[in-house]
């Protein structure tokens, strides 16, 4: 979630920019804006990417630990992830502690899965989760700086129409309809 908050507050600082940039018309400090706001959305979507592949590729070694870890330590991590025991990834070739047969018969209750295991899959959930709404805050981030640009451009585009509309009313003088201009 941190890495998420970060990318967030930039946004914020460079929206309270855009703002005085866009109220005040300086166009250098817009440019300024558009260019970090788009390498915050670069740097949220590569969040996203990670996390995606952190996923993929996740292993976490509880096993190594398993031994060392008092009895408390493990009884609620198999509370906590509705596990039993720990079976190591080689546990056909393993000739250190019991078969894993034996290892899932050491627990009294239903669970049948290993705690590496299950640890695994909830991080694995996680990460997944976390990298699409990366993904998600990337694209509606990109779709309202698109919807942004629109809105200046027809801003400026209906400014320029009152501007021509002011030129050739005040060229053409009297003669003129001049709908609501005070004559000079």
């Amino acid at each position: 979630p941190f890495l998420l908050c970060f990318p967030g507050l930039l946004i914020f600082l460079f929206g309270f920019l855009s703002w005085i940039s866009f109220s005040k018309e300086m166009r250098y400090w817009l440019l300024i804006h558009f260019f970090f706001f788009l390498l915050d959305v670069i740097v949220i979507a590569l969040v996203g990417w990670v996390c995606k592949y952190a996923a993929a590729s996740i292993n976490s070694k509880a096993c190594s630990s398993w031994d060392s870890m008092s009895n408390s330590t493990r009884a609620a991590i198999e509370r906590d992830f509705d596990c039993c025991g720990c079976i190591p990834r080689n546990a056909s070739t393993s000739t250190n502690g019991p078969d894993v047969s034996e290892q899932l018969q050491l627990c009294s209750d239903h669970r049948q899965n290993d705690c590496e295991q299950a640890i695994d899959g909830r991080l694995s959930n996680y990460l997944y989760i976390f990298g699409d709404i990366a993904f998600v805050l990337a694209a509606l981030l990109t779709a309202f700086v698109f919807w942004a640009l629109f809105a200046v451009r027809s801003a400026l585009s209906h400014r320029q129409a009152e501007q021509d509309r002011f030129d050739r009313e005040s060229l053409l003088g009297s003669s003129a309809d001049l709908r609501g201009f005070p004559r000079l």
